[in-house]
């Protein structure tokens, strides 16, 4: 990593049509090699499935340093959404915070992003917010967090 981003520990690239091959490079140029980013705000790109299993790589990975991720209006449907949340079951992970908001997944994500939900015990801030969810997305999130 350049020695400029050695010491980084937040980083916006907000709304800079980043694409698949972007977040691969993303993820093998900083993401595994950075180990003081904390926050990474890839908010309002063109990050598809695909380049949304390849975050969840590094997010599943134990030298993951990541607090904040923000991966709202972006093109992530559920095969992506599915991959991030099953990176965040896994007990290294460190992520506090996750935006999912204005990705066109479904209720089937959703569900499994309860599930992780559940069990993942270092996230405290979850919004995949503007989403119709079915009654079995809503039961999901229920049991999660134990409420209704």
């Amino acid at each position: 990593v350049p020695g400029v981003l050695h010491n980084i520990t937040t980083l916006s690239l907000r709304s800079n049509r980043i694409d698949d091959e972007g977040a691969r490079v993303l993820v093998n140029w900083i993401l595994l090699r950075t180990k003081s980013l904390r926050n990474l705000d890839l908010a309002s790109n063109e990050i598809t499935d695909v380049g949304a299993s390849k975050i969840s790589e590094a997010l599943s990975s134990s030298s993951s340093t990541l607090y904040t991720l923000d991966l709202s209006k972006n093109e992530i449907k559920d095969d992506g959404a599915v991959s991030i949340a099953n990176a965040l079951k896994q007990s290294s992970s460190v992520l506090r915070t996750l935006h999912l908001e204005h990705n066109p997944f479904t209720s089937q994500a959703s569900r499994e992003i309860a599930k992780m939900a559940r069990v993942n015990l270092s996230l405290t801030h979850l919004s995949f917010a503007h989403y119709v969810l079915d009654n079995s997305a809503l039961q999901a999130l229920r049991v999660a967090f134990d409420f209704f």
